[in-house]
């Protein structure tokens, strides 16, 4: 089994940050507070705050993890949670542009909202909105058409 590195300048311990799966893997340690776009919680971050530890909501603003270069800005409800190689992470989703990732948790997220995602499946990706079918259109051939 794989172990991550502590971070032992983050009073949080390891955690709370991106693990990189959506973007180059480029880390830039960014500390400010903010307000949740959902539940309003005031939340002092650390440079590895990406989610309210009350709610487990994040805002869409990074295209690489710390970056705040995306001019997305939707909000990213968690979705899901899973255990890999010793890490918990929670699983966001942007309601605006379908963008997902998953981050660490931190010793200060609230256990219940994170139990209560346990046992979700963890969706795929979405298919990118070029890729997808018009309206009124399906993916799947006909009977007809199928030889």
């Amino acid at each position: 089994m794989r172990e991550r590195p502590s971070r032992p300048d983050s009073p949080d311990g390891p955690g709370d940050a991106s693990d990189g799966l959506s973007g180059g893997g480029l880390f830039r340690r960014t500390v400010e507070d903010f307000a949740c776009g959902h539940c309003g919680a005031q939340v002092r971050g650390n440079g590895y705050t990406n989610h309210c530890p009350a709610c487990l909501w994040s805002r869409h603003v990074d295209v690489n993890p710390g970056d705040r270069s995306s001019t997305c800005g939707g909000l990213m409800p968690p979705i899901a949670a899973l255990h890999e190689d010793g890490t918990t992470h929670v699983v966001q989703r942007c309601e605006v542009c379908g963008h997902q990732r998953r981050n660490r948790l931190a010793r200060r997220d609230d256990r219940e909202a994170v139990l209560a995602l346990f046992g979700r499946p963890v969706p795929a990706a979405p298919v990118e909105p070029s890729s997808r079918p018009e309206r009124g259109q399906s993916r799947r051939r006909s009977r007809r058409t199928r030889r």
